[in-house]
């Protein structure tokens, strides 16, 4: 691809070996091509996903080698657009200065994006952060100085009102929050749930769920300080697996809650091996479960005669539409009344501290650090 390139460079941080400390690399800028926006990079959140990432969990599964460019939630202030670029996706006008989220791009020319009408499913998605620092557009993800948005990736100007840090957030966990949700039949007052996980996605999904004010909101996770967030934002019950270690003394406490019965809605998303058994056995019969976090290529041990003779209805959950990330800002803007988004953040960190941020949040010492645009001066 022949493209122009800025005067100005960029800085990312980039996985060069897996599990160690992730360096920062000055690339080459490129103005954008048609349809397509360079932003300037105003503030980014650590995901699960990227600490999977590190770690070298879809190494084998898409073919990635290091180097790498990292993160995928964050919010840009549009530097440069490219030709045809006048509105987001909602037709909200676009210009220079504007903030914006945007997602991954879609071929729109496969059986899944054209058939099924299913981005989320492309077969040739393009995602910023499996792609190499040493290719266009260099700065394709969002743990850097600047990023790239692609022509056919959607995009959103981010509301006067809501903070940047908010809607990094919002860009992942909470979008994929309202994928998830659009699984359940119904959602509302009659209705017991559990949570599987009480990270960033368990957390916003216990906010999204107790607008709908179920019977019984049960977030499962850990640790103390994530559980007690869960309680001011709904949840009227919490299960530490602190004190509560092993499945079968979860299954009793959650049944003693549900009239020994057991949740007809449980959302996992947890993202460990035993998780998905888990929560077949204890739903009830008749319910719906939805999986979310167990999305890294690892066994999950199951037995299906629960899915069988309980007759669940078991739906996988896997990014998101721009649909979505739209029900997400506008869920964090309306909302921010009703919960306090900054108690889920966790500390700045510059690009060069990124291997700190990635390591606090793998240890459960923060549930979303910030990453900010930055380098020390050794850089």
């Amino acid at each position: 691809m022949t493209v122009p390139y800025r005067s100005d460079v960029a800085q990312i941080a980039a996985i060069a070996t897996y599990g160690e400390a992730p360096v920062v690399e000055t690339v080459p800028l490129p103005s954008p091509e048609a349809g397509a926006i360079v932003v300037k990079m105003d503030v980014a959140t650590v995901c699960g996903t990227d600490v999977h990432q590190w770690q070298g969990a879809y190494a084998a599964a898409f073919g990635l080698q290091p180097p790498i460019c990292m993160g995928h939630e964050g919010v840009g202030v549009i530097l440069e657009r490219g030709k045809g670029v006048e509105t987001d996706s909602a037709s909200t006008p676009l210009t220079e200065g504007d903030r914006v989220i945007w997602t991954h791009q879609a071929c729109g020319q496969c059986h899944e994006c054209s058939v099924l009408g299913a981005e989320v499913l492309c077969t040739n998605r393009t995602m910023g952060m499996h792609q190499s620092i040493h290719t266009f557009p260099h700065v394709s993800a969002t743990f850097g100085t600047h990023s790239y948005v692609w022509p056919r990736a959607g995009r959103l100007r981010v509301p006067d009102g809501v903070k940047s840090e908010w809607a990094s957030a919002a860009s992942c966990a909470l979008r994929t929050v309202k994928s998830a949700l659009e699984k359940i039949p119904t959602l509302g007052t009659h209705d017991t749930v559990v949570i599987q996980g009480a990270g960033p996605l368990g957390l916003f999904a216990t906010a999204a769920v107790s607008v709908h004010r179920p019977r019984k909101l049960i977030v499962v996770g850990a640790p103390d300080s994530s559980l007690e967030l869960a309680r001011q934002w709904g949840a009227t019950d919490t299960i530490s697996i602190g004190d509560l270690p092993d499945a079968e003394s979860r299954k009793a406490a959650i049944q003693g809650l549900t009239d020994g019965r057991g949740p007809n809605v449980t959302l996992e998303f947890a993202g460990v091996p035993s998780a998905f058994a888990e929560a077949l056995d204890f739903t009830a019969r008749g319910g719906h479960v939805v999986l979310v976090g167990s999305a890294a290529n690892a066994p999950h041990p199951t037995s299906a005669h629960h899915i069988v003779t309980k007759q669940l209805s078991v739906s996988g959950c896997y990014s998101a539409t721009i649909g979505h990330y739209a029900q997400a800002l506008d869920f964090i803007d309306r909302f921010q009344g009703e919960f306090d988004w900054d108690q889920m953040l966790g500390n700045r960190y510059r690009l060069d501290q990124l291997g700190d941020a990635l390591s606090r949040m793998r240890s459960g010492t923060e549930a979303k650090p910030i990453i900010v645009p930055e380098v020390g001066p050794s850089y």
